[in-house]
């Protein structure tokens, strides 16, 4: 009988890594596991950065074992999609060529992509053009992932079942950048840190200032919490403490993006730190 490579392949991904390291193969589950790099443009690969997949593949034969094979290959796809996501702070979604980093609304196109890379090349930045894709959505590794990815993936399996679930609310958060979600995972956060305002802000303040270097961090724990509990974005539609109907204020632009790096990563530091991993921290995750 022949027999025949089943293969799944991860959206790309835009990474650096250093120089002569070797991509991994690892056996997890009957699968064969590996990452594959791929160069890009001469300019592109000049500055570091690689396409980046993982690759799942089994030897199948017959009917029943390609059918077999089905559900586990969904199952450990999402479990390595879950552990890429605590570890670096991206879904594998976000640098998809032409997919969920397409910037128009739906059904317009627009010039948006191509305008932003010239803006960054007047500001002397480095950027590389990908189609529907974010120039700079790569991602910084001292290292080979995969492995580490595996190990996360082991963490979270044996975790309890709280860890688990704040690491798909993080997940669920980050690719549909929904930060009413992100404020549920930072609530979950914080009540490790004890039930009363003063003492959850304390201990979880204590954590952010044990855990990451400084200006990684901008914002305080109180700050967060107060975003979280008053916004329209984030909470509560209507202002509580209006005599009369009106809705919650609306943040601002730049409060909401630091709101979602400071709590991001605030939440997935405090995930790394239960599961005892160390977080990849680039320049936007």
């Amino acid at each position: 009988m022949s027999r025949h490579i089943l293969r799944y392949e991860s959206p790309e991904q835009f990474v650096r890594v250093p120089s002569g390291v070797v991509p991994g193969v690892v056996d997890v589950d009957g699968w064969t596991v590996s990452e594959k790099l791929s160069e890009m443009s001469p300019e592109v690969t000049a500055n570091g950065i690689a396409s980046y997949r993982i690759v799942l593949e089994r030897a199948v034969g017959a009917s029943d074992e390609l059918g077999d094979a089905y559900w586990p290959a969904h199952k450990l796809a999402d479990d390595l999609s879950l552990a890429w996501c605590v570890l670096c702070g991206w879904v594998f979604e976000d640098c998809s060529m032409g997919g969920a980093c397409n910037a128009d609304p739906r059904g317009w196109k627009s010039n948006y992509n191509s305008v932003s890379v010239e803006i960054q090349r007047d500001d002397g930045e480095f950027v590389f053009e990908a189609a529907q894709s974010w120039s700079y959505r790569c991602v910084t590794f001292p290292f080979m992932p995969l492995v580490r990815v595996i190990d996360v993936r082991s963490k979270l399996q044996s975790a309890p079942t709280s860890i688990l679930e704040l690491a798909k609310l993080y997940r669920e958060a980050r690719a549909s950048r929904d930060l009413m979600l992100l404020s549920k995972a930072l609530e979950l956060v914080g009540r490790n840190y004890g039930k009363s305002r003063t003492t959850r802000n304390a201990g979880l303040q204590n954590f952010i200032n044990s855990n990451f270097a400084p200006g990684l961090i901008t914002e305080t724990a109180d700050w967060m919490f107060t975003k979280a509990n008053t916004r329209f974005e984030t909470r509560h539609g209507v202002d509580i403490d209006s005599p009369t109907f009106a809705l919650a204020q609306p943040m601002t632009q730049k409060e909401a993006a630091d709101y979602a790096t400071n709590a991001g990563r605030t939440i997935r530091g405090f995930i790394c730190s239960e599961l005892g991993v160390q977080m990849v921290v680039s320049r936007h995750n």
